[in-house]
């Protein structure tokens, strides 16, 4: 499913005129495909409930079984990094909490890696580049040249 509430204007203060918007991608650990079903339809509830309690304009949401994508508009007094951990950490809590299967199949919900570009460098290539090389299980390790 994909997710568009694309607004035209700007965030706007007394003294600020932006434009912050961001492509974001996690994963699931190990890229497990666990977000089908119930578990995709509640982790859109999820994220959408996250970005309007911090005032982030979700503009795309793009759920497929092993990644989600993300275009949202922050304010620039907030870091993008505030704004996925948030997402990441409250869409794990509640998830591994309604549905026990996720907390028997994973360690951790998320991948500690994401991939984040703001919009007009977001490279489609740059993000599949980035999927590709995610583990896919425990045994493959990341080995380190000395």
């Amino acid at each position: 499913m994909l997710y568009n509430t694309y607004m035209k204007e700007r965030l706007s203060t007394s003294y600020i005129y932006c434009n912050c918007e961001y492509e974001v991608v996690f994963l699931p650990k190990y890229k497990r495909k666990v977000l089908i079903g119930q578990v995709k339809e509640r982790l859109e509830q999820i994220i959408l409930e996250q970005c309007q309690q911090m005032e982030v304009a979700l503009l795309m949401l793009d759920t497929q079984e092993d990644r989600i994508h993300l275009r949202v508009r922050v304010d620039p007094t907030m870091s993008i990094h505030q704004v996925v951990k948030q997402i990441k950490r409250e869409s794990s809590v509640q998830l591994r909490k309604e549905f026990k299967e996720l907390t028997t199949k994973l360690p951790t919900l998320w991948d500690n890696n994401y991939y984040v570009a703001t919009i007009g460098t977001a490279d489609i290539c740059a993000i599949e580049d980035f999927v590709r090389e995610q583990p896919t299980s425990q045994r493959q390790k990341i080995k380190y040249k000395s």
